[in-house]
């Protein structure tokens, strides 16, 4: 009894100086509502495919989510992505915009090798957690490889008591896992637990992905052993895990559809020290949080708990059990499948003609709905991504360690069975990724604020510029702003849309001219180094696909150095939805410019309102303002270029200007041109174009990247195997569902017999959208 004492009370203050002291039920909810206060972004990537021909580039939309609202993220626009080779070193990094949660890239992999790659999507924001947030991907290029070499299979296997450990002379459940040498679960139908004098207790086998249970009840000074056979006849023997001899533990069924099953546990042993004592059951989930209590009674040994689904999250959901100081001593992760937020699209073909085959999404929910869409010949295996969006969003926040195939768990044929193989999967996952050491001992100070586009800091390298101001503007962008220097002659522009390896000109503005002056500017935030842990490069790198032998690259396109683009564009609605006709060109003519001495003063006229001040100008419409901070404007564009500060247009001579383009609904620029579009075309734009070449001017090496449209290799015959196999036919980054309105695009006709579609997406509202829909043209 003294050696016990003494072991737990070492334990005591091994506990009080990992965790925080709480001492009340109200400290611990504030504790664990305070971590989560702040939003955890998570991002999705769809991959365009992931087993490429060598020339092949790659495309993918990227989704941004909050997962304590469900909804997509708003905060953040710089989406950070970058390449690894299989030695997990960055090769490439750039920087993409995202829109209220929806964005897309591309990166060209002309001169990459054949090899496995990995890509790597985060943000800014991330690193205030401990948890790592950022999402990775792998993909492949493919070759030809004759070898025939073979490497010998070793494996891994884990042994996970349900809850964390295991107790004698209780029923305990034992995860299994077996995993190969090249990060693959292998499946096993040979497996037997025995004791010290290899009787055996049970037998069991396992999934496709090498995971499954058995139960026992342990004896405290027993030795037990787990045998497996693998397929290739290899015995692997493990022994259990340390059996703990006083303790409670618990068993959770969650097989029924509308209720959850507790089988809350202690021995002999332990009864007479926690009988009725107090635990505090928590499920929770990001920062969401259900609080009972319950006691042995009467000296049972057994508790049982019925929960109903309804009043669980949906989702994983997180059971920690805790003591009455509120240390914790039993964690174990469910899916709860209750009032998902998930949308059902369905498809077919609306037209077969000889070149185009047109197809038609039914949308019958009554808000915007954002996808992408990879199609391929139906027998692909080119297109194995190891996450949907479902999993991305609903499973891989929580698990510590990597998953194999997690989009498997959300797919809709045999549901029943998938359930049933994601409680094995979360019962082989042990404790959460929220540690309670991070959860109890939080800093509540963010370090690295949302990156809401790029800053330009700049000073003015001239001795007087009183009642001058600088102006900055891009050779591509919207970006055409006046703004006054401080007294030290510094200026700063914040949330700026700057697209990379593009210009910025700046100039002063003195008396109504531009004139070059020296300056020195800077562009913020730099490019990042980020890196890929261990634990993943371990797992995938060693993952290869079998391309077939009947399968020849070289002689499966037309050329591998240089591709033949054929470009595949969506169609539009049809044209009852064309919106055209609420586009309205005047060309200025002497009568015009004579009525009106500033345009700004003509444009009036036109619906809108012009408000000038001592400092500028500004157009208002009743849809508001619209910038990278989103409040809705009209959309101004001089010249081809959008401006955001207009004081440049409020000195703008009507005489000087050779055309007016007003369009009220601006449907051409998406959510940009949503209170309308002013286009200004002024009769000097040739003049205008080498005046602001002549002002100083720098390159933006760090700006966003512009996605490129969508092209595949001209592919010298459909009728093969390898079309089948590794052809890609169609890929659309984004497509918008409008509320109840069905969706019509046009892909080319391969002359396949089935069709593949892979749709992600998500609704503005937060539903997630994942299919996998086969079509007969």
């Amino acid at each position: 009894m003294k050696k016990l004492f003494t072991v737990l009370f070492l334990m005591s203050i091994s506990l009080s100086s990992v965790y925080a002291q709480i001492s009340s039920l109200e400290q611990f909810q504030k504790t664990y509502s305070d971590y989560f206060l702040e939003n955890r972004e998570y991002i999705h990537l769809q991959l365009s495919k992931t087993q490429l021909i060598p020339g092949e580039n790659i495309w993918f939309s990227a989704y941004v989510y909050d997962l304590r609202s469900n909804l997509p993220n708003k905060l953040t626009t710089n989406l950070q992505v970058a390449l690894f080779n299989n030695l997990g070193e960055q090769i490439d990094i750039k920087t993409f915009y995202i829109n209220k949660g929806f964005g897309q890239g591309y990166f060209n992999l002309k001169d990459f090798p054949a090899g496995n790659y990995h890509i790597k999507a985060f943000t800014n924001y991330m690193k205030n957690f401990k948890e790592d947030l950022a999402f990775i991907e792998s993909f492949e290029i493919l070759k030809n490889d004759n070898s025939k070499s073979e490497v010998e299979k070793n494996y891994d296997l884990q042994l996970l008591p349900e809850g964390g450990h295991l107790l004698a002379e209780t029923k305990n459940h034992v995860g299994v896992k077996l995993i190969n040498n090249i990060g693959k679960g292998e499946y096993f139908k040979n497996a037997i637990l025995v004791d010290s004098k290899n009787n055996t207790i049970t037998d069991f086998k396992s999934n496709q992905f090498g995971i499954s249970h058995f139960s026992f009840t342990p004896k405290l000074n027993e030795n037990y052993r787990v045998l497996i056979k693998s397929n290739s006849g290899k015995e692997i023997i493990k022994a259990i895990p340390k059996i703990k001899k006083t303790g409670v533990n618990l068993i959770l069924n969650n097989n029924t559809p509308k209720s959850l099953f507790i089988s809350f546990q202690t021995n002999k042993s332990s009864i007479e020290n926690i009988n009725q004592e107090n635990f505090y059951f928590v499920v929770h989930q990001n920062g969401k949080y259900k609080i009972f209590e319950e006691s042995f009674d009467n000296h049972k040994l057994i508790k049982n708990i019925e929960l109903s689904k309804k009043d669980l999250f949906s989702g994983i959901n997180i059971l920690t059990v805790f003591d009455k100081k509120f240390t914790p001593i039993v964690e174990r992760m469910f899916f709860n499948s209750y009032n998902l937020k998930r949308l059902d699209v369905n498809s077919k073909v609306s037209s077969n003609q000889i070149d185009s085959i047109e197809v038609k999404l039914n949308n019958d929910f009554d808000k915007e709905q954002n996808l992408s869409i990879s199609i391929f010949p139906v027998n692909t295996e080119s297109y194995q991504p190891n996450h949907t969006i479902i999993s991305s969003f609903l499973l891989k926040p929580y698990l510590k360690s990597t998953i194999e195939n997690g989009n498997y768990y959300f797919t809709k044929a045999n549901e029943n069975k998938k359930r049933f193989d994601l409680d094995l999967l979360l019962l082989t996952q042990g404790w959460s990724k929220y540690n309670w050491q991070n959860v109890f001992n939080h800093d509540s100070i963010i370090y690295h604020e949302s990156q809401r586009g790029f800053k330009i800091n700049g000073k003015v390298n001239k001795q007087n510029i009183k009642d001058q101001k600088v102006v900055i503007k891009s050779d591509k962008t919207s970006l055409f702003e006046v703004i006054k220097p401080n007294e030290e002659k510094e200026f700063a522009l914040n949330d700026l849309y700057l697209v990379e390896n593009t210009y910025i000109y700046a100039g002063l503005l003195k008396k109504e001219k531009l004139v070059s002056t020296p300056m020195y500017l800077n562009i913020l935030p730099k490019k990042q180094k980020t890196y890929l842990t261990k634990e993943y490069i371990n797992s995938y790198n060693k993952k290869k696909y079998n391309l077939s032998s009947q399968v020849v690259i070289d002689d499966f396109i037309e050329s591998v150095n240089y591709l033949d683009t054929v470009i595949l564009k969506s169609s539009n609605h049809r044209p009852v939805n064309t919106l055209s006709t609420h586009k309205n060109v005047t060309i200025i003519d002497e009568q015009l410019a004579n009525s009106f001495g500033f345009i700004y003063q003509y444009i009036e006229t036109r619906g809108y309102q012009a408000v000038t001040t001592e400092y500028g100008l500004q157009f208002y419409s009743l849809r508001g303002k619209h910038s990278l901070n989103s409040n809705p404007i009209p959309l101004v564009i001089l010249d081809g270029v959008m401006v955001d500060d207009m004081e440049y247009l409020r000195f703008l001579r009507t005489s000087e200007v050779e055309s007016v383009e007003i369009d009220k609904l601006g449907s051409e620029y998406g959510v940009r041109g949503s209170a309308g579009v002013i286009k200004i075309n002024t009769k000097s734009i040739i003049e205008s174009t080498q005046k602001y070449n002549d002002l100083f001017n720098l390159k933006v090496e760090h700006g966003f990247s512009e996605n490129k449209e969508f092209y595949t290799p001209k592919y010298k015959l459909f009728f093969s195997e390898a079309f089948e196999k590794l052809g890609h036919i169609f890929w659309n980054p984004k497509v918008t569902l409008k509320n109840n309105q069905p969706y019509f695009f046009k892909i080319p006709n391969t002359l396949s017999q089935k069709i593949v579609l892979y749709i992600e997406g998500m609704s503005t509202d937060g539903y997630l959208i994942s299919e996998k829909i086969e079509l007969q043209p």
